[in-house]
């Protein structure tokens, strides 16, 4: 695979590590990766929305209250849960620390097609990143677009983080995490207490896995 480098334009992410635009072919064609700009922010949004949508489907259309849900889903305002999301991500970008980052991955129409998120991890009091998302257009869930952009998204940590958390199984299974360096986050550990009782679910943050950053990634 041949990467071109080119420059990058409008870009507000990553201020500490700004990390240069790539193209590249691939199976499912020209792609180009990069931090976000202003205009992406609403494309994100839609693909952070249409995760949700379908992540609230398969949590709650297939239970015993299967009808209040779906019920519950047709009152919901679309485009407010967008302005909220939007919100999201504008105020993850405007974080003092310089550390946030959204990047995107588009074809070559120009279309966003995945992206990827990491910020600071403020709840412990150790130098820890967090890759909050990362998720593509259903039409590319089967290709190596999500491998691109994990090993991306790491580069933007370099020389901020000590160690970076991601949680399986976004792109895949916990081998996937392993050949990039991570190792499944032990339970008993400070990061792991945390996440757990951010969650209603007590064993919501299983899954999370950690790496210890390579700075010469």
């Amino acid at each position: 695979m041949q990467i071109n480098k080119v420059n990058s334009a409008n870009t507000f992410t990553s201020r500490n590590n700004p990390i240069p635009t790539e193209t590249f072919v691939s199976a499912i064609g020209k792609i180009t990766m990069g931090e976000a700009t202003k205009d992406d922010i609403t494309p994100v949004a839609k693909l952070i929305r249409q995760r949700e949508m379908i992540s609230f489907k398969l949590r709650n259309f297939y239970g015993e209250n299967a009808a209040e849900a779906k019920e519950y889903y047709k009152q919901i305002n679309k485009n407010q849960w967008l302005k909220d999301i939007k919100k999201y991500l504008t105020d993850l970008l405007k974080k003092p620390d310089g550390n946030s980052s959204v990047l995107v991955a588009k074809n070559e129409d120009g279309k966003v097609i995945g992206y990827a998120t990491m910020e600071s991890f403020d709840k412990v009091k150790e130098n820890v990143g967090i890759i909050e998302n990362i998720h593509l257009d259903f039409k590319y869930t089967k290709s190596n677009l999500g491998y691109y952009l994990l090993q991306k998204i790491l580069q933007t940590g370099n020389g901020q983080f000590n160690d970076i958390l991601c949680r399986a199984p976004y792109i895949g299974g916990h081998e996937i995490y392993y050949n990039f360096g991570f190792k499944t986050l032990p339970a008993n550990c400070n990061a792991a207490k945390i996440l757990n009782t951010l969650n209603a679910d007590e064993n919501e943050y299983q899954g999370w896995m950690s790496k210890k950053l390579n700075y010469f990634l």
